[in-house]
């Protein structure tokens, strides 16, 4: 079967003024097993919308489109953003922009996540550049074992976002789903 289909366009006026927006930001993402996990990631744990940094790759690789397992065509995403710029606008909206970095000064258990969120992941290979990170307006890390030298980034971005939807929810809600888990193994 073959389809020729018109994308979605999102504005990104209309992602940031979302009230308690969680967002990701992918800074110079470039792999596309990283990107499709993180799209699907993304939409499991009820983010708002992927941010790709210029320099990212390509959301309609074939390789994110067919590992992304359909996220991409329901979460809305924008590519090109230039990230400098985000931190700037997100501060004067008053949207809390966290760093993830292995030295961090706090983890993201101790940071708050329930109101307006951009998260900024950086590249496989490079992590954030140092302009990314001082911009943003704190640097968080996901706790481990001192021996460990990094995460993977899709896998890292899991954590954290599973972090932010425990955090978001209600408890009725969390005790709902637990409930659901438990039958379903039974």
């Amino acid at each position: 079967l073959l389809a020729v289909l018109k994308t979605k366009e999102y504005e990104l006026e209309s992602v940031l003024s979302k009230k308690n927006c969680l967002l990701t930001l992918a800074y110079e993402v470039n792999d596309p097993g990283n990107l499709s996990t993180m799209f699907r990631t993304s939409r499991a744990f009820g983010a708002d919308a992927m941010l790709l940094s210029k320099g990212s790759g390509d959301p309609y690789n074939p390789k994110v489109v067919r590992a992304a397992a359909g996220a991409l065509f329901s979460l809305p995403f924008i590519s090109g953003v230039d990230g400098q710029w985000l931190l700037e606008e997100a501060r004067d909206r008053k949207i809390k922009t966290l760093a993830l970095d292995a030295d961090g000064r706090q983890s993201i258990q101790e940071t708050d996540l329930t109101g307006p969120v951009i998260l900024v992941m950086g590249n496989e290979a490079r992590g954030l550049p140092e302009s990314m990170v001082e911009g943003s307006q704190a640097r968080v890390k996901i706790p481990m074992e001192p021996s460990t030298e990094s995460l993977n980034l899709s896998i890292a971005h899991a954590i954290t976002l599973f972090e932010a939807y425990k955090q978001r929810s209600s408890g009725s809600n969390l005790d709902r789903i637990n409930a659901g888990e438990k039958k379903a193994s039974e």
